[in-house]
């Protein structure tokens, strides 16, 4: 449902049901009931599967379902698109399979990319490699600001000379596409510093103005808006192998709110206020033979500690292989969130690009809550 107008509250002010209704009922009703959806490939008969091409362009997933679908989504009648409900910044994630109609040779080993596609434009790829007659699956999430009617598609190519048919995967499990809304406005909207949301409130309790405005409205700004950082593409960088290197993201595309710093070459972003946070990024580089012992480790760390990891093998030399992580943390104000590479096989360094679709880094809070619970 879209956003009530936030209203302040005066000194002295006779409040009135219409307004205690706009701006704690239908306010909460807001927080409660924001735009999603989720589907997933239904498990089928391999026959029955999509197929598609090595070298053809605008190969979009059609989803048959099952799905689910809150606050408007619209489908197109050839199950291809999803169209946005209304304006804001929504957290868009795709994981597909797929797998050739016969074994790939051992020397022209296809790369399968998977791109997330905004109003017709390519907006965010993984690739991997797919030596063996088996399905492969690439993954990653993006934050997207759209607006109302944005057209919203998951793309997966075969690319060029790999001479072979390929399927998408017939298990659900392996074939998901879905967004969630995370803020109102874009990225670079405003983002208010999180109220005490503890408080207590006594009888016979004096309510004064300042107090009631942050303890109403106030929250309400702050969670239209926490803090929501995103960065998009790698610097063009040799990577040596055999030791944990900071992976240099491009500072072109940033678009952040809500007070995030980073040094240079942003390699290492810091956290600007306490509380849970989604942490989701994707990079690629360029594998320098085609060893099948050429291994890259893609790692999250946190501070000083390496928190995530997402593994993989480059099979195909001189095309982008991807990795993505995607974690819900605890973090707090000043931690310091850095990506590395860890590198093997093959007697040459690695190399990433420069396409910005190729890596990103995305990091949202979804809670202002400063821990999690325990779980026994």
């Amino acid at each position: 449902m879209p956003v009530p107008e936030i209203l302040d509250w005066e000194e002295r002010e006779i409040i009135v049901p219409d307004k205690m209704n706009s701006q704690i009922r239908d306010m909460q009703a807001h927080f409660g009931n924001r735009p999603w959806f989720h589907i997933m490939m239904p498990d089928q008969d391999v026959k029955d599967c999509q197929k598609f091409p090595a070298g053809a362009d605008n190969q979009f997933i059609r989803w048959p379902g099952p799905g689910r679908e809150h606050g408007g989504w619209k489908i197109r009648d050839d199950r291809s698109a999803f169209i946005v409900p209304e304006d804001g910044v929504y957290f868009v994630y795709a994981n597909a399979g797929a797998a050739p109609l016969k074994g790939p040779s051992p020397t022209n080993i296809p790369v399968i990319y998977l791109t997330i596609v905004k109003d017709g434009t390519d907006f965010s790829s993984t690739a991997v490699s797919c030596p063996m007659q088996n399905e492969v699956t690439t993954t990653h999430g993006v934050l997207v600001e759209c607006k109302k009617g944005t057209v919203l598609q998951a793309e997966i190519f075969a690319m060029e000379k790999a001479g072979i048919d390929f399927r998408i995967e017939n298990q659900g499990q392996l074939c998901t596409f879905g967004a969630f809304k995370v803020s109102e406005g874009d990225l670079t909207g405003p983002c208010e510093p999180i109220p005490g949301l503890k408080r207590d409130w006594k009888d016979g309790e004096h309510l004064d103005t300042v107090l009631w405005q942050e303890q109403t409205t106030g929250v309400s700004r702050s969670l239209l808006g926490m803090p929501r950082f995103q960065l998009r593409g790698t610097k063009n960088r040799n990577y040596p192998q055999g030791s944990f290197e900071d992976i240099h993201w491009s500072t072109e595309h940033v678009r952040h709110s809500g007070g995030w710093e980073w040094n240079e070459d942003a390699s290492t972003i810091t956290v600007p206020e306490t509380g849970v946070y989604v942490v989701s990024s994707h990079a690629s580089i360029n594998a320098p033979n085609v060893d099948l012992h050429s291994n890259f480790n893609f790692y999250a760390k946190l501070n000083d500690d390496r928190v995530a990891l997402s593994q993989g093998g480059a099979h195909r030399k001189n095309y982008l292989h991807s990795r993505a992580i995607q974690e819900v943390r605890q973090l707090a104000k000043g931690d310091k969130i850095t990506f590395q590479w860890n590198l093997s096989g093959g007697d040459d360094k690695w190399i990433s690009g420069e396409d910005i679709a190729m890596g990103a880094v995305n990091i949202f809070m979804v809670s202002p809550e400063s821990s999690f619970a325990d779980v026994t």
